[in-house]
C-alpha cells in the first residue's frame, strides 16, 4: 500500500491510498488560528512520530504565532497516535525555524533550526533519557557559517554522526559532517563542498545517507 500525507497549519492527517483516513495527529497547543509550520518535517521511527513545527520558515508570508518546537507522538495499543512529548526550541525564539528539519537514529534526535543566529543556522542533538524524555546534549554550529548560511536546513543522523546542510553558505551551499567522540564531544569532522557550483545552487538543501557505509547524497 502506498502512504501519503496531508499537511496543514494545525494538524497532520495520515492516509492510505484508495482508503479512508487512517489517523490524524493534532498539536497539543493548536488553536483556531492554526499552528504555523506544523508538519513541515515528519519522521516516523517504529511506533513514534516526530513532527516539526518551525513556526516560521523562509518564503512563508505569515509571522510566527508561537515559539517553534517538535511534537512527539506514540502509537497506543489501539493504534491511535497520542502526543507524548513536546520539545521546545532552546532559544524560546519564534523565528529560528527550529523543527524545519528532523532526523532520528535510535535514541538520538537531530533538529535543524536554519533561521537561528540571524540566519546562520544551527542544529541541536537530543538523546532519549532513562525516563523516556528528550535531553539536549549538543548544539551544532560552525564559525564559518555566517548570516544567511541556513545551517540546519537539512539534517541526517546516523550512529555517532550527523550531516547538516547549509545551502546558503557562500552563495552556493555546503554540508558539514559532525562526529561525536567521548573525549571532545561533537565537532566538524569533514565538509562536503563541490569544486564548482553556481551561485544559488543551494547545495545541502537536501541530504540522505545510503545503505553504503560512508556514502552521503547531497
Amino acid at each position: 500500500m502506498k502512504a501519503g500525507t496531508l499537511l496543514s497549519l494545525g494538524f497532520l492527517s495520515l492516509f492510505v491510498s484508495h482508503a479512508p483516513l487512517a489517523a490524524q495527529t493534532v498539536a497539543s497547543d493548536a488553536s483556531a488560528a492554526g499552528v504555523i509550520g506544523f508538519a513541515s518535517a515528519v519522521v516516523v521511527s517504529g511506533d513514534e512520530m516526530f513532527v516539526g513545527r518551525p513556526g516560521a520558515f523562509p518564503g512563508f508570508p505569515m509571522p510566527p504565532s508561537r515559539a517553534a518546537g517538535v511534537h512527539v507522538f506514540s502509537r497506543d495499543a489501539e493504534g491511535n497516535w497520542v502526543e507524548t512529548a513536546m520539545i521546545a526550541t532552546p532559544n524560546g525564539d519564534e523565528t529560528d525555524g527550529f523543527g524545519q528539519s528532523l532526523s532520528v537514529a535510535g535514541d538520538m534526535l537531530v533538529v535543524g533550526a536554519p533561521l537561528a543566529r540571524e540566519g546562520a543556522g544551527a542544529a541541536y542533538v537530543y538523546h532519549r533519557s532513562e525516563g523516556g524524555g528528550w535531553e539536549r546534549v549538543a548544539t551544532l554550529t560552525t564559525d564559518d557559517a555566517g548570516e544567511g548560511a541556513a545551517l540546519g536546513s537539512a539534517v541526517v543522523a546516523r550512529g555517532h554522526m550527523a550531516v547538516v546542510g547549509a545551502p546558503g553558505y557562500n552563495g552556493h551551499g555546503i554540508a558539514y559532517v559532525f562526529g561525536r567522540h567521548d573525549e571532545d564531544g561533537w565537532r566538524v569532522r569533514h565538509t562536503m563542498e563541490p569544486d564548482s557550483l553556481p551561485d544559488g545552487a543551494r547545495f545541502g538543501a537536501a541530504i540522505s545517507i545510503g545503505m553504503e557505509i560512508g556514502r552521503a547524497h547531497v
